[in-house]
């Protein structure tokens, strides 16, 4: 029960994390989305007030002269009032009343002697437009704000139409529930950078003509796009502590005139306003997708604990049970009691049948090991057997005093397909014989064998090494279906004086040593090798070992012995080690070549038998 909570708890564990992420995840794509969406229709709305302000401020403010007077004399206005002198006041007022015109219009067509108030009269109405004061352009009855000191009514329903369709231009975009912070209009050009036109607020700090914002274009990308480019054409931005402390979302309309940046238009809305909307909303959603996601989650877990976590406990079960019984029958009786039509059952399934091939595999593993170990056993006995049938009781003549032959091999495998022998023919003839058959294992064990009673068969009865290399050539051909072979030296020394009869039928030169003297190669006439082809005729060469002299004989394993770096030991070698061998006696000699060979070697592997034989004659 416990493994089942652990693993409910890894899953749960998991679930979760990836729950939270997925909220995570979900929320901030919300967040986005709807910030997105807000943008848009809040740029939609900036926009077309932007618009509105702009063809208002433009149509009664086109002309440079207004924004280089508002910038040179910022303190033009006391009071809200014009600083002109009594004449002329005096002359504006008479000219009004003369000619009956409204004062605004009349404004606009008079000379630059009264350029000041005009630019007054414009600034009035641009700073209206802005703010969107529609009570100071039509109090109740009272004239326009751009007749306002002149006392002089419309003369017509016409005129009064002209000047509330002009109120209604200044108030386009204001309704009660207008969300601008801030309307204003400002320079951006130097010298005259961050000079406010007109600024109006609906609560906080309040900022007339002439005064100036701190402006930093590297924190107002959108401004600074306005002055690079120079497109007459809205653009938007996200700012802090602009216009004013805290966060907002700013609409920039630039003012052109005469193909020149002038002034910009700039609505601002209150961006943490929108985020405490959104946080609201993102706090509700999350509220109800994360209980939504748990309940589901709960839901998952416990279907899964019913449907996963307790099959894969019973299975679990079953197979510690059948690590400890070994009994495939009780297994496949637990995995059938999982029977959910899916993966888990058809694992179930897949279970219960391997467990009954491992049964069938152990069994089969059991018979091959008890084989194995019969096998193991005769090989014991057939190296034992083949080991009796060489000379190994050494010395082997000790009432010989006139030599001393020692002599040894060493199978790569349990058994070998070398030999080596050495007889009496009569009291003065010793026979040496040295042969490696091809092959390894039990097949060329048995090759040796055969060959090694021929070899000794013939010689026995007399026949010379060259007749006895014939015919047991012959004989070894007649059933030699495997094509096996073997090479062989053969030799008969005539003890009393030292003469060898030998014949070489494919086998390593003999190595001899003259008393005195050093070891050398004796490069004989090779033959061809035994059981390789029918009546195939062998010779036999002579020569002679002088009293103290010694004959070493040794198969291909000696010279080819290859360490790790696939380096062969080789004959130099071979002939190094003989020489540095003070010795004569054969059995110090042969044990200190095959210490070398081992050392050579290393940890690798032996690939061949090594086989020695050697005698010295006294």
């Amino acid at each position: 029960m416990k493994k089942k909570r652990k693993l409910l708890f890894q899953i749960g564990t998991v679930f979760l994390i990836l729950t939270i992420l997925m909220i995570v995840i979900i929320t901030q794509a919300m967040y986005k989305g709807v910030e997105n969406g807000f943008l848009k229709g809040k740029s939609s709305q900036i926009g077309g007030s932007l618009e509105a302000a702009y063809y208002n401020i433009i149509s009664w403010c086109n002309d440079p002269f207004y924004f280089d007077y508002w910038e040179e004399n910022p303190g033009f206005l006391e009071d809200g009032e014009p600083v002109l002198s009594g004449s002329e006041d005096e002359l504006l007022n008479e000219e009004i009343q003369s000619q009956g015109i409204w004062r605004g219009e009349w404004i606009r067509e008079q000379s630059e002697k009264i350029q000041r108030y005009c630019a007054y009269a414009v600034y009035t109405l641009v700073a209206t437009s802005l703010s969107g004061n529609y009570e100071s352009l039509k109090g109740e009855g009272e004239a326009p704000a751009d007749r306002k000191d002149t006392g002089a009514e419309p003369e017509t329903a016409k005129e009064q139409d002209e000047a509330d369709r002009m109120a209604s231009y200044f108030l386009s975009g204001k309704t009660s529930e207008d969300t601008y912070d801030h309307r204003f209009l400002i320079d951006i050009n130097e010298p005259h950078r961050g000079f406010i036109y007109s600024f109006s607020a609906n609560s906080g700090i309040s900022r007339e003509l002439g005064d100036s914002m701190e402006l930093d274009l590297t924190e107002h990308p959108g401004l600074q796009k306005l002055l690079e480019e120079g497109k007459n054409e809205n653009t938007f931005e996200k700012v802090q502590n602009f216009p004013a402390k805290g966060s907002y979302y700013i609409g920039y309309r630039p003012v052109i005139i005469d193909g020149k940046l002038r002034a910009v238009i700039g609505f601002t809305y209150n961006w943490s306003t929108f985020r405490r909307a959104v946080a609201v909303i993102l706090r509700n959603a999350f509220l109800l997708g994360i209980g939504g996601i748990l309940l589901m989650e709960m839901i998952l877990l416990l279907m899964l604990y019913r449907r996963v976590i307790v099959p894969v406990a019973r299975m679990q079960q079953g197979v510690s049970d059948y690590t400890d019984t070994k009994d495939s029958r009780v297994l496949d009786i637990k995995m059938t009691a999982v029977s959910q039509n899916n993966e888990l059952g058809i694992l179930s399934r897949s279970i219960s049948e391997m467990a009954k091939e491992i049964d069938q595999y152990t069994r089969e593993n059991v018979r091959l090991a008890e084989e194995n170990a019969r096998v193991s056993s005769e090989l014991e006995m057939a190296k034992s057997i083949q080991a009796s049938q060489l000379p190994n009781v050494f010395p082997p003549f000790p009432e010989r005093k006139e030599f001393s032959i020692y002599a040894s091999m060493t199978p790569a495998r349990e058994v070998g397909g070398d030999f080596y022998d050495f007889f009496f023919v009569d009291q003065d003839h010793l026979a040496l014989i040295m042969a490696d058959v091809s092959g390894k294992g039990i097949p060329a064990a048995l090759f040796m064998m055969m060959s090694k009673i021929l070899l000794g068969d013939y010689v026995r009865m007399g026949f010379s090494p060259s007749e006895t290399l014939e015919l047991t050539n012959n004989a070894i051909c007649r059933h030699n279906q495997e094509e096996m072979f073997v090479t062989v030296w053969l030799g008969i020394l005539e003890i009393s004086t030292g003469k060898v009869t030998a014949s070489n039928a494919g086998h390593e030169y003999p190595i001899v040593r003259q008393p005195d003297g050093s070891f050398e190669l004796l490069k004989d006439r090779h033959c061809f090798v035994v059981g390789g082809m029918e009546d195939m005729k062998y010779q036999s060469y002579e020569f002679t070992l002088s009293r103290g002299s010694t004959l070493f004989l040794y198969t291909d394993g000696v010279p080819e012995a290859t360490d790790a770096s696939e380096e062969l030991f080789g004959t130099e070698r071979l002939l190094k080690i003989l020489n540095e061998t003070k010795t004569e006696e054969p059995s110090e000699l042969l044990p200190a070549v095959k210490a070398c060979v081992d050392g050579f070697v290393g940890e690798a592997p032996q690939f061949d038998d090594l086989t020695m034989l050697g005698i010295t004659l006294y």
